[in-house]
């Protein structure tokens, strides 16, 4: 307790003991119910946890944005969805470069949205799934150059691909 007891303040402290059986616990429901999990990290934003998520059994990790992806990605992530769209150029290329290091899953919620992420898609060299939610448990998938959704058959005919 001394130790504790000498931490300057404010501290933080975590009980590792109690964090992988909660992730273990996670993952068995998880598997019992037949799913994935992909785990948020903007609680704790550490590298090292949704490494350790990973390893009890998580498919990847889910940020907010770009730059919370690059720091997963520095930290060993390899399987990234980034759950906000992308708005301006600047972002949709940091996502470019990052998709050359990890796999990438970006979040699309209009036809306009997507065009530049769609861009990105058809330009190849990287690994990024565009996302499509209806808000009403629908999905549409758009892999690059991959066929199928309203959202890819709208993009070849407007994004000039």
């Amino acid at each position: 307790m001394e130790m504790i007891d000498n931490l300057e303040t404010p501290s933080i402290i975590v009980d590792m003991h109690k964090v992988r059986s909660n992730l273990k616990r996670m993952a068995d429901d998880v598997l019992q119910n037949g799913c994935t999990l992909r785990p948020h990290v903007k609680t704790h934003k550490i590298p090292e946890l949704a490494r350790l998520a990973i390893a009890y059994g998580a498919c990847g990790i889910t940020v907010a944005k770009v730059s919370e992806a690059e720091v997963m990605a520095d930290g060993g992530i390899g399987d990234i969805f980034i759950a906000y769209p992308l708005v301006g150029d600047f972002r949709i290329r940091r996502a470019g470069e990052l998709s050359r290091r990890v796999r990438l899953i970006l979040a699309v919620d209009s036809l306009v949205g997507g065009t530049g992420t769609f861009r990105l898609c058809i330009a190849g060299k990287n690994r990024i799934r565009n996302q499509a939610g209806s808000g009403h448990g629908l999905e549409a998938n758009r892999r690059s150059h991959g066929t199928g959704s309203r959202i890819g058959t709208f993009h070849r005919a407007h994004a000039g691909a």
